[in-house]
């Protein structure tokens, strides 16, 4: 078996808290010496404490088992005498190198 293996990205997420700050300006008036009004506006910043999500994709390898064929280069002579005698459905036992293994046919010899 061999492991067939995929880079996948997850996301990785937590809660920050930030301040976050707005300015506001309020509107101050003094009676003035010609019978009317002085006006100012007066910045106010206003903060407070927000919760802000944080995420960031995080690579991780997912494998898993792959069933792989082995194949063999077989000799053109050892070829032609298979396909004289075998059936392409019967299990036979070959030897190859000195490792014996038993062997199904599923389709012709080419």
């Amino acid at each position: 078996m061999v492991q067939q293996c995929n880079t996948v990205y997850e996301q990785e997420c937590h809660n920050e808290e930030k301040m976050h700050c707005t300015m506001h300006y309020r509107q101050e008036c003094k009676p003035s010496y010609h019978y009317g009004q002085d006006c100012k506006s007066i910045p106010e910043q206003k903060c407070q404490y927000i919760t802000v999500p944080n995420c960031r994709s995080v690579p991780s390898q997912r494998c898993k088992p792959h069933k792989q064929s082995k194949c063999i280069k077989v000799p053109k002579e050892v070829k032609q005498n298979l396909t004289n005698h075998l059936q392409p459905t019967d299990t036979y036992v070959v030897t190859f190198g000195g490792v014996v293994k038993q062997v199904k046919l599923t389709a012709g010899i080419n």
